[in-house]
């Protein structure tokens, strides 16, 4: 009786040890570089299916981000999903939309949320859109620059580097 005792402490005690290991997490930062002489807002998108139609600016969401000129800001994953290594195991890329604070400002904020979408969309164009997969933010060492960098030109950008002339 006493040997089946200490069997099933020994055994409580190693099911404790080792179910309370941590794992080991991967990056739990995203950061955004501007380095833009302006200030910039910036709308993030996760979604499992991004399509066409998410290049819009979401009226129902405040920009989620404002950036200084030469600032850098971290967007932490939602820690219920660990890493956003785990995030893209079922998703294919996350979004970013870029536009002047100032305009989005004006027309979102300061009209107390009375400018109807259309009229946000039309005068507070999207300067930069992003979208990136797992493969492209290690690539950028999970650093996001804003404007692009020659380092992105094969990645999913609109306008596409080549095309992009000054900011």
């Amino acid at each position: 009786m006493r040997g089946f005792r200490i069997i099933a402490i020994v055994f409580v005690l190693c099911a404790s040890f080792f179910s309370c290991r941590t794992r080991e997490l991967g990056n739990q930062y995203i950061k955004m570089l501007n380095t833009h002489q302006g200030v910039i807002a910036c709308q993030m998108l996760k979604k499992i299916h991004i399509t066409e139609a998410d290049s819009f600016i979401d009226c129902d969401l405040i920009s989620n981000y404002r950036l200084s000129s030469d600032t850098i800001c971290s967007i932490a994953i939602d820690p219920r999903t660990g890493d956003w290594e785990t995030y893209f195991k079922g998703s294919t890329c996350v979004q970013f939309l870029f536009m002047d604070a100032m305009q989005f400002e004006h027309f979102f904020l300061y009209s107390e949320g009375d400018s109807p979408c259309d009229t946000i969309r039309k005068y507070v164009p999207v300067l930069q859109r992003y979208r990136l997969n797992l493969e492209d933010l290690e690539n950028l060492n999970w650093i996001v620059p804003y404007p692009p960098t020659e380092a992105m030109k094969d990645m999913d950008i609109y306008p596409l580097y080549k095309d992009i002339e000054d900011y």
